[in-house]
């Protein structure tokens, strides 16, 4: 095997982009992706199930997001602000659903996630559903046509 530059996948639209370095590791697979986001962007709330569970590293590279993590099985919602200058991540376990808010324009947001990514057991739920639980997005939600089209009944949040 000899080094060479490899295409970094990326998607772009009209909340910013999304780029993944891919994954790599023996045994479980490390997933590394980061997100560039305007202001109101929300992304998620999205997670996998069964034997792909992931557990994920949440770190802000610049910006600052309004972090939200909905329990699964108990239906407890926490929520946190992340800024770039706090020296702080999130560990998010699995078995959580995950999103975020960007509070301001050029968020970019770093994911470490184990174990990879699994397009067949990726699920998620529409970001609105967090006024079920008494939380409201700090900012008006700019969302994907995936996750505003969603379900929002919470009887397809399962970590099955």
């Amino acid at each position: 095997m000899i080094p060479d530059i490899q295409k970094i996948f990326t998607h772009e639209d009209t909340r910013g982009t999304l780029n993944e370095l891919g994954e790599w590791g023996s045994g479980r697979a490390v997933n590394v992706k980061w997100s560039s986001s305007n202001r109101g962007v929300v992304r998620g709330l999205h997670w996998q199930c069964g034997v792909s569970q992931q557990e994920k590293y949440i770190s802000v590279i610049s910006g600052k997001i309004f972090d939200v993590c909905l329990n699964l099985q108990t239906r407890a919602i926490f929520t946190f602000n992340i800024n770039c200058g706090g020296g702080e991540r999130l560990f998010v376990p699995a078995g959580y659903a995950h999103g975020f808010q960007a509070l301001e324009d050029d968020t970019v947001v770093l994911y470490t996630s184990i174990p990879g990514y699994d397009e067949q057991s990726e699920r998620a739920i529409n970001p609105k559903i967090i006024s079920q639980f008494g939380v409201e997005w700090p900012l008006d939600p700019l969302l994907s046509v995936k996750d505003s089209t969603a379900p929002t009944n919470l009887s397809v949040m399962s970590i099955y």
